[in-house]
């Protein structure tokens, strides 16, 4: 992979600027430095405000389900699990961050990715950054009134503070995968582009294919580091769709209520996923362009073993590309579409047995 860092690009330095202050370390602790020493203890006490707020949670009931709701075997087995779902999974992210969230960061760091961002004006990275914060504050009060009504009311005023924290730390993980895929696919566009005006395959392809190494290795990193957090927090929205598909009969303003907070992750995940797809189309693209320049007799010329490794190079490369869950479960539209299958599966399930 490229080595060359360059300086956070201003979208960069918006996302460890919001997040470096609500809960989630975005730079290495530096004893030396006592910006970094006070960052590092007030993310520390934040996250002891959200843990203490999942401690208090126990006397304010955030699920109002009925006695006779948990007669149902299907719904008892989803309340039991998602009751504290979203809440173990931003503490197991939380504690992950303060190690690896450095090293995260330093990632996203790279030259290829921050060039593309570089480009954009700052009228541009203003309105995302405002689009984002806003509809995370509306997701927010709609989402939580009725529990923030609850800890007004009996003087838990922490406890409106974690919940917020854990709100604003389940967007992260798409933010993070967004910020890398959009600059990949920015960046295969240029590749593409190029490479369809080679007039001969030595010309420029040592650049060529170093970009789509750094590309590859930084996609292949980013699954390793976060592609867990994806997963989880993927499954925890299923439940949470679960659970309120199930009450709509009997509650249906809890779907009201709901509908921004799902209407934002469903359309931030399509908007990824298609993002992903793109990619894939723009591999087998350059798969296509590389053996029409072979059937023509473009690319060998006095070289043509060594040509044939650097296709070979670049063709393991293209399968870093994807996005993936620990390299075990792929993460694309085929797999929203079948955790959206599963839900409403489940759903009718427990409808039908009510």
């Amino acid at each position: 992979m490229n080595n060359d860092k360059s300086e956070k690009s201003l979208l960069l330095k918006w996302m460890c600027y919001y997040y470096g202050n609500l809960g989630t370390p975005t730079n290495r602790l530096d004893r030396r430095k006592w910006q970094s020493l006070i960052n590092f203890i007030w993310n520390v006490i934040l996250f002891i405000v959200v843990l203490y707020s999942i401690y208090k949670r126990q006397n304010l009931k955030f699920l109002n389900y009925n006695t006779s709701d948990l007669e149902n075997a299907f719904l008892r087995l989803i309340y039991r699990n998602y009751d504290y779902a979203y809440e173990f999974t931003y503490i197991v992210q939380a504690i992950y961050l303060f190690y690896y969230g450095p090293k995260l960061i330093h990632l996203m760091q790279e030259k290829i990715l921050t060039e593309v961002y570089d480009s954009q004006s700052f009228k541009n990275i203003f309105i995302i950054a405002i689009t984002v914060i806003t509809l995370n504050h509306i997701t927010f009060v709609l989402f939580y009134w009725h529990l923030m009504i609850k800890c007004w009311n009996n003087a838990y005023y922490l406890q409106i503070i974690g919940y917020f924290i854990i709100h604003t730390n389940i967007y992260l993980y798409i933010l993070v995968f967004h910020y890398v895929k959009q600059a990949t696919h920015v960046q295969l566009l240029r590749i593409v582009n190029n490479f369809r005006y080679l007039t001969s395959f030595n010309n420029d392809i040592d650049y060529i294919i170093s970009s789509i190494r750094s590309l590859a290795m930084i996609n292949h990193q980013m699954n390793g580091l976060f592609s867990w957090s994806f997963l989880m927090f993927s499954v925890c929205t299923a439940l949470d769709l679960i659970v309120t598909s199930a009450n709509f009969l009997k509650k249906p303003e809890a779907l009201l209520t709901n509908c921004s907070f799902f209407l934002s992750i469903i359309t931030y995940l399509l908007y990824y996923f298609w993002l992903d797809s793109q990619i894939i189309k723009l591999t087998k693209l350059m798969r296509q362009t590389i053996s029409q320049m072979s059937f023509t007799r473009r690319l060998w010329g006095h070289q043509s073993q060594k040509n044939r490794i650097r296709l070979i190079e670049m063709e393991i490369y293209f399968e870093y590309l994807q996005t993936s869950a620990l390299d075990i479960c792929p993460l694309n539209l085929e797999f929203f579409l079948d955790l959206f299958c599963f839900v409403m599966n489940y759903t009718l399930l427990i409808c039908q047995t009510l």
